[in-house]
């Protein structure tokens, strides 16, 4: 009885902390005088934030450009997220009802399900998401938005998008993705294996882009279906300038952990980034001490074991039947390793290549 007793009053004082949440808010808007509207459809949702004054949006959603709508065609939008910035509007957070780590390392987080809330709140109390299933309703509150480093600002609400594609059985892969002729390929691997190199030569050498690093996928339809979230590419600051096209091109920002500069590829490259894309087959790139790409298939199993662990780890998903979907779409597709040479104008030709054979 006193476990139910405790997890009611849990629930009671953080549905009094979000509905208080959601009148700061309004209080911040009155604070700036306005509330900027940025409307964007995915997967065919429509998707509608909300921020205090003017200049969170042009901090944060650039990244999101590429899949921006003009009005709401439904009355009710999918999602509805709420944002504002505490130094900005100098309007604080309500005081929290539960207790957060102050020494929490750059990028780390704490995260917590409680009935149909959701809770994650990033190092030294510096961004708080806090979604509301009931409502389809989130909020995001920022220390200080013009301190964000690119981690936040090339995906943009992006743990708010995460656990608002699970609730419409959508789910987000850690991987690139680029098309021809309308089939999309994954690209898949941990961090330095060479997926956002890859997929950013690709776009360089003509190909069309979703992603080098979360792309949004429904994977209960009759053919898997991939959908761009973010036009944002990130490479390692001492490979950049191998890449001529983008040469100059992109900020270095407020660099994250990665040591990444950010690049936006919206409108840089407008008429190459694809919304969405059937996807054809799994690659796993491969870097190598060879001159020329070349690529070769691999089984199943192989594909999975480079795609599962740096999803399910990158994403902190603990969840079995995220793991079968996975296994479930490399049994699917056929898979292939990528050979990467240091000739970078071969990789397009070599992906160009395979697509034309699926």
């Amino acid at each position: 009885m006193e476990k139910s007793s405790n997890f009611q009053e849990n629930l009671i004082s953080t549905e009094h902390f979000y509905n208080s949440s959601i009148q700061h808010f309004s209080k911040a808007c009155e604070a700036l005088n306005h509330e900027s509207r940025f409307f964007f459809s995915l997967a065919k949702k429509e998707i509608v934030i909300k921020s205090a004054g003017h200049i969170i949006q042009k901090l944060t959603c650039q990244a999101l450009k590429h899949i921006e709508i003009f009005a709401l065609q439904s009355n009710i939008p999918s999602l509805e997220i709420l944002v504002w910035d505490e130094k900005e509007s100098k309007i604080n957070m309500p005081t929290q009802p539960w207790e957060t780590p102050s020494d929490l390392v750059e990028d780390s987080f704490v995260q917590f399900h409680l009935e149909h809330f959701f809770v994650c709140q990033y190092d030294n109390q510096s961004i708080l998401y806090i979604y509301n299933q009931q409502k389809n309703q989130a909020i995001c509150i920022l220390k200080d938005a013009k301190t964000l480093n690119n981690s936040f600002i090339s995906s943009p609400y992006f743990k708010i998008i995460a656990i608002w594609a699970s609730h419409q059985s959508l789910n987000i892969l850690h991987a690139g993705c680029v098309s021809e002729r309308e089939k999309g390929v994954l690209i898949v691997g941990r961090s330095g294996k060479g997926k956002s190199s890859t997929s950013i030569q690709c776009l360089i050498g003509g190909l069309n882009y979703l992603s080098d690093d979360y792309i949004l996928v429904d994977l209960y339809g009759e053919k898997p279906i991939a959908y761009s979230i973010f036009n944002s590419g990130k490479l390692n600051l001492k490979h950049i300038d191998r890449f001529n096209k983008i040469k100059g091109k992109y900020t270095e920002g407020i660099l994250d952990k990665n040591n990444k500069p950010l690049l936006f590829l919206y409108p840089l490259f407008a008429n190459q980034i694809s919304k969405n894309t059937e996807i054809k087959a799994i690659i796993v790139p491969n870097i190598t001490s060879e001159i020329k790409t070349s690529y070769h298939p691999i089984s199943a199993a192989e594909s999975l074991r480079s795609l599962a662990p740096s999803t399910l780890v990158q994403l902190k998903i603990n969840n079995l039947n995220h793991l079968n979907s996975l296994a479930n779409l490399t049994r699917s597709l056929p898979n292939f390793t990528l050979n990467v040479g240091s000739d970078f104008d071969d990789i397009s030709s070599k992906v160009k290549e395979l697509i034309a054979t699926l």
